[in-house]
């Protein structure tokens, strides 16, 4: 249907030679917006392309030029900045896993903190920070939101939220080393599938660490030999969540829960 597509265009609307049927509508092609940005050869001729026919150049006086590849991240980027989230994304950009859509996210830092913060200043974000801050007196959250959402990066779980004021993040992007706050979802196949590619990955790196601390510099190789022992215990405490006959699945387990989670109440 017209409405589950992401771009329509009359008939005829980027070819070159042929008259435009304006009242009739269809989803536009790959190939169409290919050749209307490159242009192409047919037996007919060369079809110029969009910045030929209308005289669009550079400073230097070339033609400008872009891919569909290219217009591909740019439109992603306009609809990432718009707050269009992310399975809708995937769904238009004609994607099947919406972490493949992450590759096409170039917002910046500050964008993304502002786009959290908004997220959940507007009740939009769940979590125990938007918990917390719902919660709090009016006067008392934007101090507290300024505060603890000062960096923010995408995990393959969800937005993790850092404050660099108390303490470097020992767990950037490794969050099964450990981290308190990190949840794993009981039944997810795709998180499992995540895990699995993190402990096949590391077991491979274990392998080469080990065989660098007999070959060559034991003192070095070590703290790596450490590193990657913790990971694969991380994973396979993670792994575990499916265990728990306790709990249903669907319901989002701490495989560490020891330790002071940074989303804990304060009791003051």
């Amino acid at each position: 249907m017209l409405s589950e597509t992401l771009l329509i265009a009359p008939r005829n609307f980027f070819h070159s030679e042929r008259a435009i049927h304006p009242l009739l509508a269809e989803p536009v092609r790959i190939m169409q917006i290919s050749d209307f940005l490159v242009g192409r050869g047919t037996r007919r001729g060369v079809t110029k392309s969009a910045f030929e026919r209308f005289n669009i150049r550079e400073p230097n006086g070339s033609f400008c030029r872009m891919t569909s590849h290219q217009l591909r991240h740019w439109l992603n980027y306009i609809a990432d900045k718009g707050g269009l989230p992310t399975d809708l994304q995937t769904r238009w950009m004609g994607r099947e896993n919406p972490r493949d859509t992450d590759a096409y996210r170039h917002a910046t830092v500050d964008e993304r903190l502002q786009w959290v913060k908004e997220g959940i200043r507007d009740e939009k974000l769940i979590g125990p920070t938007a918990t917390l801050y719902g919660e709090l007196a009016p006067t008392q959250r934007e101090v507290y939101l300024e505060e603890e959402v000062q960096a923010v990066h995408v995990t393959p779980l969800g937005l993790c939220l850092h404050d660099f004021a108390v303490t470097p993040c020992p767990y950037h992007l490794n969050c099964v080393r450990g981290c308190s706050d990190y949840l794993r979802t009981k039944g997810s196949q795709s998180e499992r599938r995540h895990l699995i590619q993190i402990q096949n990955a590391t077991e491979k790196a274990l392998s080469a660490a080990q065989a660098y601390s007999v070959i060559g510099d034991a003192h070095l190789a070590r703290p790596w030999v450490h590193h990657y022992q913790e990971t694969l215990e991380g994973v396979k405490k993670a792994l575990a969540v499916e265990e728990d006959l306790l709990s249903p699945a669907g319901i989002a387990l701490r495989p560490f829960p020891k330790g002071h989670s940074r989303f804990m109440k304060s009791k003051r």
